[in-house]
């Protein structure tokens, strides 16, 4: 797994997520109206090439990663424009619209007329405090309504492409989430078995008391101690057997859960076997 510091050096240096014209752009929208004069235009114009831009970018960084560590990578874009993007509200825009007679049942504004001649209005040639504050709220609400729809073509991409980088073996074999071994395998992963050992261990069966604590049966106590221990090649030892590792290694990648040392020095040591 790669280590955070590492991750947060490559993210600054390869992962360039201001080209998101997302917050500078909603500011100026906000206080900078004479500047950007009719900012329905300017938005097209910074519009033009973005999901290209997006695009190529997020495939120039997958090339900067190992295979293994893509899946972190293309989570993490997941995440910030899941943040980025403002909330799209449909009522406000709705009603915005209806205000000025327009039909808001179609929002394509190469297809509707009055709404596109709407947007190309200058603010200058717009008299009255009331009537601008309007403007202005419909100019947002119709931006953040075109953010909306290319934020989910970027998701749509980006989910393609995780669903490319989890392995075949891991898509095709969910059967294995139910087994014993992988479940505690992912509370090895996470530390959880550690800890209970490092607070019992010097208790009479302590292994199976790790077991029943964690909500396991007392026969699968082998699983524990077998890995605990991780001193023969008994199948009940996880820490043994490489494919278990990786499944329980890149599920933990794909679904968020911190990774502890103890597991990740030991995948690490096996992975470069």
């Amino acid at each position: 797994m790669i280590k955070k510091e590492i991750l947060e050096k490559f993210l600054n240096l390869y992962c360039n997520l201001d080209i998101f014209p997302f917050s500078n752009y909603e500011e100026a929208l906000i206080s900078n109206y004479d500047a950007l004069d009719v900012p329905f235009e300017q938005y097209t114009i910074t519009a033009i090439g973005w999901l290209n831009a997006i695009k190529l970018e997020i495939s120039e960084n997958l090339l900067h990663l190992p295979r293994e560590e893509r899946l972190f990578y293309l989570n993490h874009i997941k995440d910030k424009l899941t943040l980025e993007v403002p909330e799209f509200n449909d009522e406000n825009l709705t009603n915005l619209l209806n205000s000025y007679g327009i039909d808001a049942d179609n929002l394509d504004y190469n297809k509707n007329t009055k709404l596109k001649k709407l947007l190309s209005t200058s603010f200058k040639s717009i008299s009255g405090e009331e009537n601008l504050i309007k403007f202005k709220d419909l100019n947002r609400e119709y931006y953040e309504y075109l953010l909306d729809i290319e934020s989910n073509i970027i998701l749509d991409y980006v989910n393609t492409l995780i669903r490319g980088a989890i392995p075949k073996d891991q898509t095709s074999d969910e059967a294995d989430k139910e087994k014993v071994w992988f479940k505690v395998g992912l509370l090895f992963a996470d530390g959880q078995v550690q800890e209970l050992y490092g607070k019992y261990k010097f208790d009479k069966g302590h292994f199976t008391k790790i077991a029943l604590e964690l909500g396991f049966k007392s026969t699968d106590r082998p699983y524990f101690s077998e890995t605990i221990n991780n001193m023969t090649n008994n199948a009940k030892n996880i820490y043994r057997n490489f494919t278990k590792m990786k499944k329980i290694h890149d599920y933990c990648i794909m679904n968020k859960i911190l990774i502890c040392e103890d597991f990740d020095n030991i995948f690490n040591d096996l992975k470069a076997k």
